[in-house]
């Protein structure tokens, strides 16, 4: 983008500027680039030349396609929330996103593919035993929530949450950008909530690869495996007595169950539960800012944190894990959604472009607001002016 300024509102020069009645210089993309793209963008009161420059000059060069404010600051030269003949109707082709939504689809594909290999393929280290480890003489229990359960509230309530979240947040905020995709137009909450549910079950998919490497890899023992496995050792034998045990057979039929066992270190359920539910609520953090829903909003992420606790600790009262595995995984897992977070949210500090926590992790984006003069100049550019870019 080249930073263009008028000296006559009728025309447009690449040697010629024009000062707003506030003295803030607007910048504007190159015209070459607003031949190939259309824009909606209107203001009732506007001069209609050359604003349309300068609107596509953010949704261009800036990239803050996410908020419509500037777009309209810089159409109208006014204030979005004290003008009521703001219409919200601005465009942007989707092609500048499609590297986002092929990277996202592919990565998740990809990450998939080994877990599903390890499900259907993969073989656990084999472990032994001793015979007078008191941790792994518990008996069988049925788990208090199954992974069926698990899955549904940790995916689709997630998602469906996400879902109403930007639905909501784009009927109370003053305006997004939509997308142009093959000639159709894709409301800005659809295309928002690809993206953070995308990035979600890219790092779920991360985390549970995860922890499916470090199961299948150390082979560690449940607390049910002498119930599970019957191993055919005699363990009143004394010649028995603080060996480890390495050769041994399993009397069990059940082959799932024997696989099963010795998967528990770290604990699936807990570091599944503590993905879903700690990305979820810094989601909420970051998403749910609209008037009224701060209360909301924290009892809504307890609820998240309460939800992955209760699950983890499931795990041990059903001794399906050892303290230490429900421990690992809760670890394991919280660090994969913040990793997730942290990397996806700040690859563009000057904007939350690709998932919409990034102000978790660096500083606020200017993009939601009207710009003053009290803004140091470093935030819109080195311009003494206090330039927007």
């Amino acid at each position: 983008m080249a930073s263009l300024v008028l000296t006559d509102s009728s025309q447009l020069t690449s040697d010629s500027f024009k000062k707003l009645p506030d003295q803030t210089t607007y910048p504007y993309a190159e015209p070459d680039d607003l031949q190939k793209h259309k824009s909606a963008v209107s203001c009732q009161s506007a001069p209609k030349k050359p604003w349309g420059y300068c609107a596509y000059a953010n949704v261009l060069g800036m990239k803050k396609v996410e908020y419509f404010e500037e777009v309209y600051l810089c159409l109208c030269g006014g204030k979005v929330e004290n003008n009521p003949q703001y219409t919200r109707a601005g465009f942007k082709p989707l092609s500048h996103d499609l590297p986002l939504l092929r990277g996202l689809s592919l990565s998740t594909t990809l990450v998939t593919f080994p877990l599903l290999m390890f499900k259907l393929f993969g073989k656990p280290f084999e472990r032994g035993f001793f015979c007078d480890d008191e941790s792994l003489k518990h008996p069988f229990k049925d788990s208090t929530v199954p992974s069926v359960v698990m899955y549904v509230l940790g995916i689709l309530m997630p998602a469906s949450l996400m879902i109403l979240t930007e639905f909501i947040h784009y009927r109370q905020s003053n305006g997004q950008v939509a997308r142009i995709f093959m000639g159709r137009t894709i409301p800005p909450w659809i295309w928002n909530s690809y993206k953070v549910i995308g990035v979600f079950a890219f790092g779920v998919a991360c985390s549970h690869l995860t922890t499916d490497v470090a199961k299948y890899s150390l082979g560690r023992l449940r607390p049910h495996f002498f119930a599970v496995c019957q191993p055919n050792i005699d363990c009143t034998d004394t010649i028995f007595k603080n060996v480890y045990i390495e050769n041994f057979q399993c009397n069990s039929t059940n082959q799932h169950r024997i696989k099963e066992m010795r998967l528990s270190f770290p604990s699936g359920h807990s570091s599944f539960s503590a993905c879903t539910m700690v990305y979820f609520a810094m989601y909420l953090q970051a998403r749910m800012t609209w008037r009224g829903s701060k209360l909301l909003r924290h009892f809504l992420q307890y609820m998240c944190l309460l939800l992955a606790i209760g699950t983890a600790l499931s795990r041990i009262s059903d001794y399906k894990h050892h303290w230490s595995d429900v421990l690992a995984g809760i670890v394991q897992g919280s660090l994969a959604a913040i990793i997730t977070v942290s990397i996806f949210g700040n690859q563009d500090h000057k904007s939350m472009e690709v998932v919409f926590v990034s102000d978790l992790f660096s500083s606020k984006s200017s993009a939601s607001r009207v710009p003053t003069e009290a803004d140091p100049p470093s935030r819109y550019g080195n311009n003494q002016n206090n330039q927007i870019c």
